[in-house]
């Protein structure tokens, strides 16, 4: 699978089919994604996501459309709305894929390169997280609306 770094020009409106409310169960895990719709050249998602029916944290996750590119910021919370420790600075990530119901994000925030992915699979969101390379870390998340 391709693992660019170098941002492409996009718009949020070639995004905005992610839109809306996205639930998923794994194992013991259950996530749900709240997406806005893009507003004055920005875009808002809320993760929550619960281990064992108990709220664990809450990821934010704000695109934003600047001269053609669209760059993203992510941060964590506890269920307590506190940042978690080490996880406190905000993540920026760059858009590098931008196909039909597919984006790919890029950072190096976390040392090493890592790619957040969002694909639509029929009527399945597909989230996917991989750090270094597939070998390293692979996050993999089915979420319906």
């Amino acid at each position: 699978m391709s693992r660019p770094k170098t941002p492409i020009r996009a718009t949020l409106d070639d995004i905005q089919w992610i839109c809306g409310t996205w639930s998923g169960k794994q194992s013991n895990e259950f996530s749900v994604e709240h997406w806005g719709m893009p507003h004055k050249g920005e875009l808002v998602c809320y993760c929550s996501h619960y281990i064992n029916e108990g709220l664990q944290y809450i990821d934010l996750l704000a695109l934003k459309e600047v001269t053609g590119y669209i760059t993203a910021h992510t941060r964590r919370f506890r269920s307590e709305l506190e940042a978690i420790p080490n996880e406190s600075d905000t993540v920026k990530y760059s858009l590098v894929i931008m196909e039909d119901k597919r984006f790919r994000l890029h950072t190096t925030d976390f040392g090493d390169d890592a790619w957040l992915t969002y694909e639509l699979d029929n009527c399945t969101l597909v989230r996917s997280l991989v750090f270094g390379d597939e070998s390293t870390f692979i996050q993999n998340f089915r979420f319906t609306k």
